[in-house]
């Protein structure tokens, strides 16, 4: 016999009709009625979507339509619960946040392109710094310490390129934390100090420390906070903002080319760093006012909030990421051979061209000169193809041809004119991944935690910038001083770091001309 009683959800509460109880609620009539008064018809009463946590052994927390969970009562306020983001696994952003990013809307232009002008200045005095570095070594070789080996007097400029890389990654994780324009405004002090104090060195270990890890640490205590900056404002022009703003250090690297060389000739170096410190601190301080922050909505979280302290110093994920260890390790290797042309063009002119030796005219710092210009060419123009190609195409290509020019043209170069194609051609390509970096970060696992995430890949290329160039100079002396060695171990390295970047671009696009 079918029953006429309707069918009930399994975990909805029965509860006794209401025309069985007496409702203390309702007013007793006041006046006394011989006739029943008829029994109101109501509707049966909605099953509750809120019972108690101990009914049927269900735990509160669960969400609509999961076959007999829990949801909010009504009038609740739904809160999003603060998520970990961690490396995404096969190089592609999930599904979740392409879906904030795209809610997050990319301004594209306006205050962002004041943000990129910034930017460029703080690339130009600081990784500008890098860069020139060959005229320093070369009068430190001639004038201030004729007697040290110049793959002695290398290693400085490899200290402060280690200090500066290493740095980068606490600096990064920091800048996440307590705010970029916090940390870059304390980078920008200790900096200044510590260019200060390398004006007043005699002594060679004297400038070691000053020059090589004061300066270096000051300069990399900002450097992944400027280089991600972009990436907040511009997503379809990613590629094109970040472009202009690194190629700062290669313009400015240029310039300062010229100018260091015309004052030291003038007033020695000392006082040649006592104005280049005051021309610095300016364009800090022009710079810093031009920079905004914006926030990725995945790290809008409240303040003092647990998660945020407690939070590992990588997005977790990384360390089983294959795709991160590809990146990784395309950085390590390649760096090794990536400033040995900076360092040594200078000296190499000379050798090749004895008549420049003795000569205090420019024509000896224009290969460094042009080199670095192309470089800014070369940077911003790669930053616009990628968003065409993609950025981790033209990053992987940046670095397989900066490594065959070297190969194929730098130890053949023995005339100026070639010599000066040479700086031209190795300049636009070599300086391209630099600024492509916070772009393929980006690309590969998104833009939170984008600064900790660049300065990591910073830190990793520190020991080639730290030693590449020294033991670059090493097997040229064990050479007896013949170039061809120590130009092959240089392009072969950054070659072969080249090769280890082709799983994470396969990994995340399997078409070998699609845009990545």
């Amino acid at each position: 016999m079918t029953s006429l009683v309707p069918h009930l959800p399994h975990n909805a509460r029965r509860r006794p009709s209401r025309s069985s109880q007496t409702d203390d609620r309702l007013p007793r009539p006041s006046s006394p009625n011989l006739s029943p008064a008829p029994t109101p018809i109501r509707p049966p009463p909605l099953p509750r979507l809120t019972p108690p946590a101990s009914h049927l052994g269900e735990k509160p927390g669960r969400s609509f339509g999961d076959g007999g969970g829990e949801g909010p009562a009504l009038g609740t306020r739904l809160e999003r619960t603060p998520t970990r983001r961690s490396c995404n696994f096969g190089g592609s952003l999930t599904e979740e946040d392409e879906a904030e990013d795209v809610a997050w809307s990319y301004p594209e232009g306006g205050r962002g392109w004041w943000v990129v002008l910034g930017c460029f200045l703080y690339a130009g005095a600081n990784m500008g710094w890098g860069l020139v570095w060959g005229v320093f070594q070369t009068n430190f070789a001639a004038t201030v310490f004729p007697k040290t080996p110049e793959s002695t007097l290398t290693l400085i400029g490899g200290l402060a390129a280690f200090s500066s890389t290493s740095t980068s990654f606490v600096a990064g994780r920091l800048g996440d934390r307590y705010g970029y324009k916090r940390m870059i405004i304390v980078a920008n002090i200790f900096t200044f100090i510590a260019f200060l104090l390398s004006s007043f060195c005699t002594k060679l270990w004297q400038v070691f420390v000053c020059q090589g890890f004061l300066v270096g640490t000051g300069l990399g205590l900002s450097m992944p906070l400027y280089m991600a900056l972009p990436s907040q404002w511009f997503l379809k022009k990613r590629g094109l903002a970040t472009g202009i703003a690194v190629s700062g250090a290669s313009f400015f690297g240029g310039i300062d080319t010229i100018v260091l060389r015309l004052l030291i000739v003038q007033v020695g170096y000392k006082h040649t760093l006592l104005i280049y410190t005051f021309i610095l601190s300016t364009i800090w301080t022009c710079a810093w006012f031009l920079l905004k922050v914006r926030t990725p909505p995945r790290k809008r979280e409240k303040a003092g909030e647990e998660d945020e302290v407690s939070r590992p110093w990588l997005p977790e994920g990384c360390w089983s990421n294959p795709t991160f260890y590809s990146l990784m390790g395309c950085i390590f290797i390649a760096t090794f051979g990536f400033l040995t042309p900076f360092y040594y063009i200078t000296s190499y002119t000379k050798d090749e061209i004895p008549e420049l030796a003795t000569s205090t005219t420019l024509k000896v710092t224009i290969p460094l000169l042009v080199m670095n210009l192309s470089g800014a060419v070369g940077r911003v123009l790669a930053g616009l193809v990628a968003d065409q190609l993609g950025p981790v195409n033209i990053f992987t290509a940046s670095l397989f041809f900066a490594g065959l020019v070297q190969l194929v043209m730098w130890q053949f170069a023995h005339t100026y004119n070639v010599i000066i194609g040479f700086s031209v051609l190795y300049g636009f390509v070599a300086s391209i991944w630099m600024s492509l970096l916070p772009v393929v970060v980006a690309q590969l696992f998104g833009v939170d935690d984008l600064a900790t995430l660049t300065g990591f890949a910073v830190l990793v290329n520190s020991p080639g910038q730290f030693v590449g160039s020294t033991i670059a100079g090493s097997i040229r002396t064990a050479a007896g001083g013949r170039w061809e060695p120590m130009i092959i171990f240089s392009g072969g390295m950054t070659v072969v770091g080249s090769f280890f970047m082709l799983y994470a671009r396969f990994k995340g696009e399997k078409k070998i001309w699609a845009a990545y």
